[in-house]
């Protein structure tokens, strides 16, 4: 599976900087929060669905069904997803593991899966920019020295609906 990498226009910052006084804040963060997970997903999908990822999208009552692999019908599991900070300044490592929840759960959504699923390895990093510059680099790539195994070879399908928040799981 070729490595595909996405670079999103997102500014990723501590989540100690927001503070919740009023309630118009709560709504900007909520605001915030709704754009980052729907940009990545959108923007992931589309650069997977362009590398050949999904070897069907199939439309069932409204929701869409993603079955995860590549043309040739290697599945892409399992995979070590890498998400990028790039940025001026610097997190610690638990802030900046945080500062990409939203982020996490859009590549989880463009991949049709949950971020917890145990076939997706998850890493964090940052790289200085200049000031003013920033920007969220989402790096996929399978999973170096690793076997493909029966389970792996079942399907990734979700019923999912774009947007929508209600999610039933993965279902074969």
């Amino acid at each position: 599976m070729k490595p595909v990498c996405v670079l999103l226009p997102l500014r990723i910052s501590s989540p100690n900087a927001v503070r919740f006084q009023t309630r118009g804040g709560q709504m900007a963060h909520a605001r915030a929060v709704k754009q980052q997970r729907r940009v990545t997903n959108l923007l992931c999908f589309a650069e997977m669905r362009a590398a050949g990822l999904f070897s069907h999208a199939v439309e069932r009552h409204g929701a869409q069904r993603r079955v995860l692999s590549t043309s040739s019908g290697e599945f892409a599991y399992p995979c070590v997803v890498r998400l990028t900070r790039l940025s001026s300044g610097e997190l610690d490592g638990d802030n900046l593991a945080m500062a990409f929840k939203h982020v996490r759960d859009g590549v989880a959504d463009a991949l049709g899966i949950d971020d917890r699923d145990s076939r997706i390895v998850w890493e964090y990093a940052q790289e200085k920019q200049p000031r003013g510059t920033y920007a969220v680099r989402v790096e996929l790539q399978r999973l170096p020295g690793s076997e493909v195994t029966e389970e792996d070879r079942q399907p990734a399908i979700t019923d999912r609906a774009v947007g929508s928040r209600r999610v039933k799981g993965n279902r074969q």
